[in-house]
C-alpha cells in the first residue's frame, strides 16, 4: 500500500470528524469510492460528522447493500437524518434492503415531520426484566452501544 493511502486511511480512522469536513470538498463519487475502501467502523464515523445532504448523497453513489450495512450501524438519529436528505425513490430502496423491523420503525418515524418530538424520538429502548440479577444486567447494558443506550426500563412481567 502506497504511503499516501496509508495516511488517507489512519486520517480518516482517528479524526472523522475533520475527514467529513475535508471530504465536503470532493465529487460524491471520489469520496464514496475513497470511503468504501475503509473500516465500515471508520466510514459510519464519517457520516455520523458528515452534512445530512452530503452523507445521503454518498449513500446514493454506493451499491444498495454497502448503504445499508452502514445505515444498520448508524445511531438512530443519524440514519433517520440522512434518510430525509436521500430521494424518495433511493430511500424506499434502502429501507426495503434493510433486515429486521429497523425498516418498518424508520419508515413510521419518517412520516414526521422534522421539526415534531416524533421525529426526533429513538424507538428503541432498553428493557431489563425485574427478576435478573445486578451482575447480569450490568452484562447486558456493558454490550449496548453507548450512543444507543440512554436508560434502562425495568420491568416486571406483567409489563
Amino acid at each position: 500500500m502506497l504511503a499516501a493511502n496509508r495516511l488517507s486511511d489512519a486520517f480518516i480512522r482517528h479524526h472523522p470528524d475533520k475527514s467529513a469536513d475535508l471530504l465536503e470538498n470532493y465529487p460524491t463519487e471520489d469520496v464514496a469510492s475513497l470511503l468504501s475502501n475503509q473500516e465500515d467502523k471508520a466510514v459510519v464515523a464519517v457520516l455520523e460528522h458528515s452534512l445530512p445532504l452530503t452523507g445521503a448523497s454518498y449513500l446514493s453513489a454506493w451499491p444498495i447493500a454497502t448503504s445499508v450495512r452502514y445505515l444498520e450501524q448508524l445511531h438512530t438519529d443519524c440514519a433517520l437524518n440522512l434518510l430525509r436528505h436521500t430521494p424518495d425513490k433511493s430511500r424506499e430502496e434502502l429501507l426495503t434492503a434493510m433486515h429486521g423491523d429497523k425498516a418498518d420503525t424508520y419508515r413510521r418515524m419518517l412520516r414526521y415531520p422534522t421539526e415534531c418530538a416524533g421525529a426526533h424520538m429513538d424507538p428503541f429502548v432498553t428493557v431489563l426484566s425485574e427478576s435478573i440479577t445486578v451482575a447480569d444486567a450490568m452484562k447486558r447494558v456493558r454490550k449496548l452501544k453507548k450512543e444507543s443506550f440512554y436508560f434502562p426500563y425495568v420491568v416486571n412481567t406483567e409489563q
